[in-house]
């Protein structure tokens, strides 16, 4: 047991503060938020650190209120217990998990293509990784492979594809990992974002504590904060907790106290119902290019998150055309990454989450531009 060592509890993981004169200032460029608003938060959160007048704080487990039940309410995950829940960082949550899962016997089944990240994550810590094919309808659960010991999946918005996975789906892998003894990391790393076929999490249908559930602000609210969280059965928030402590400490109280101050006053949800319609327009003003400037391609079926995953026609040279894109100042995620073989198979993530929807017509012709010559 790794919590059996521990001295010293794990609170979250890392979270990048960058110190400045002008808190607001920084993070509202950052996040593209109003500066007044997280100022006004932030400040308050710092003035409440010098003058020690923060909420419960518990080394272990976070500040109490984002503890207790900020985290995957949406999604309806709710925990019976704060201690089911642990502010996290994403990344290194997962890649806690995969220590975690590294000693054990049998096989990490991860969806193909997938999140290259947590790919090495697991490959790091010893596991083997085992590709599991992705379809409209998501992770092809019947082609999971034996002595499966882990499953990685991203549900809501599957990563790269965007596809989300059908409830029957959400149960039939339910069904298997209780028949075959397996658990699921579920990464819904954009779940909060708005999605007309949102399904409730897999955490949330979870009757046998077999979901380990992660999430993050990234996409939502500042991919500088690097918080999120993470949600699971108390043994394996305290065998987590035990490798984060040596590891990395615990992040400042502050900056939880700053997204638990910014979620208790409502101005979380008043931002995400923002974010959605901006996030609509862009995905909408790509989908119009794409069809206009490059017919030949076939664009995924989904109908949410912050990219859109591109088919090219046969014979398409990614490599090529990614190397040409370069000169026309357009930059794009080609399939080899994220496929476990390291082959493109035709494929294009596009993301617009940090372009102005203005602006997407302009670069997608410069695509086809590039792509003629």
């Amino acid at each position: 047991s790794f919590a059996a060592a521990a001295f010293f509890p794990a609170l979250v993981l890392g979270v990048f503060w960058k110190r400045a004169s002008k808190w607001g200032a920084v993070l509202g460029m950052v996040a593209g938020l109003g500066i007044t608003v997280y100022y006004m938060v932030v400040n308050q959160a710092w003035l409440r650190g010098i003058f020690g007048v923060t909420q419960p704080v518990d080394l272990w487990f976070g500040i109490l209120p984002i503890s207790a039940g900020v985290f995957g309410v949406p999604l309806g995950v709710a925990a019976a217990r704060w201690k089911d829940r642990w502010p996290d960082n994403l990344v290194r949550a997962i890649a806690i998990v995969a220590a975690l899962f590294g000693p054990m016997p049998g096989s990490v089944a991860m969806e193909d293509p997938g999140y290259p990240d947590a790919r090495n994550a697991f490959l790091i810590a010893g596991n083997r990784v085992l590709p599991v094919p992705v379809v409209e309808a998501g992770l092809q659960v019947d082609n999971l492979p034996p002595q499966t010991k882990l499953v990685y999946t991203t549900p809501s918005y599957q990563f790269p594809t965007s596809v989300t996975l059908t409830q029957d789906r959400r149960h039939a892998l339910l069904d298997r990992a209780e028949a075959g003894g397996f658990v699921i990391l579920e990464d819904e790393y954009e779940a909060e974002l708005r999605n007309p076929d949102r399904l409730p999490a897999l955490r949330a249908l979870d009757r046998n504590e077999r979901v380990i559930h992660v999430g993050s602000f990234s996409k939502t609210l500042s991919p500088g904060l690097r918080l999120g969280f993470m949600v699971a059965h108390p043994d394996i928030i305290r065998e987590a907790r035990a490798i984060r402590v040596v590891q990395f400490r615990h992040v400042p109280t502050v900056v939880q106290e700053a997204a638990a101050i910014f979620i208790a006053k409502g101005y979380f949800d008043s931002h995400l119902r923002a974010l959605d319609a901006e996030l609509g327009a862009r995905r909408e003003a790509m989908r119009t290019a794409v069809a206009r400037h490059l017919p030949e391609f076939q664009i995924g079926p989904s109908r949410g998150g912050t990219a859109l995953w591109l088919q090219g026609p046969a014979g398409f040279d990614v490599a090529r055309f990614k190397h040409a894109l370069l000169e026309h100042g357009v930059i794009v995620d080609s399939g080899e990454v994220f496929y476990q073989d390291g082959i493109a198979h035709g494929c294009l993530r596009l993301a617009f989450a940090a372009v102005p929807a203005d602006r997407i017509a302009e670069g997608v012709a410069e695509m086809a531009r590039a792509l003629q010559g």
